[in-house]
């Protein structure tokens, strides 16, 4: 772990520690059934909104092929940075250029895909049960935007409200023993 302290006497953690640490931290709470979302995140979610957030919830039903994009880079002709793809049985997450960050193959088809995103960390369930996570470094939050037989539509979400705002990586999550 690579740590630097701070003139105010905080330490300083890389982000590959501090998503190293997330996972960590993720493992230890209390799950209701391994593998399924997990409702202690609801009180901390916000209302659903169509406006671009870092760190939110959305839900996608799925009735085809979609993908759907997360962040986007390149300013007003802005290409697709984080984009989850799914064609039922199928699951991937690509990052810039269309590259494969990270994909898995269902037992079953899903119906509905919930995604999570806190900064970098991305978490993908597939009808309530955890399907694939993946990191994306790269792009600005936008409107997550799905793409089903070339219509395209806005996914609402609920941003996530993390218990120390000033803070924006994926440990922020963890509102434990933090004294600030």
């Amino acid at each position: 772990m690579s740590a630097r302290r701070h003139p105010r006497g905080r330490i300083s953690l890389s982000r590959a520690d501090r998503t190293a640490r997330l996972g960590r931290l993720l493992a230890a709470l209390p799950q209701p059934t391994a593998g399924e979302w997990w409702p202690g995140l609801e009180p901390w979610l916000g209302e659903e909104t169509d406006e671009a957030a870092l760190h939110a919830v959305g839900d996608l039903g799925i009735t085809g092929p979609v993908d759907l994009t997360l962040r986007t880079h390149g300013g007003p002709n802005a290409q697709p940075a984080l984009v989850v793809g799914c064609d039922g049985k199928n699951l991937w997450i690509t990052g810039p250029g269309g590259a494969r960050l990270g994909e898995t193959i269902l037992t079953e088809p899903a119906s509905t895909l919930r995604i999570l995103t806190v900064g970098e960390y991305v978490e993908v369930y597939a009808d309530g049960t955890f399907a694939l996570t993946t990191l994306c470094y790269t792009g600005s939050p936008a409107p997550w935007t799905a793409v089903t037989d070339g219509h395209t539509r806005t996914i609402p979400t609920r941003p996530i409200r993390l218990p120390d705002p000033r803070r924006d990586d994926a440990s922020a999550v963890w509102p434990g023993p933090y004294s600030g």
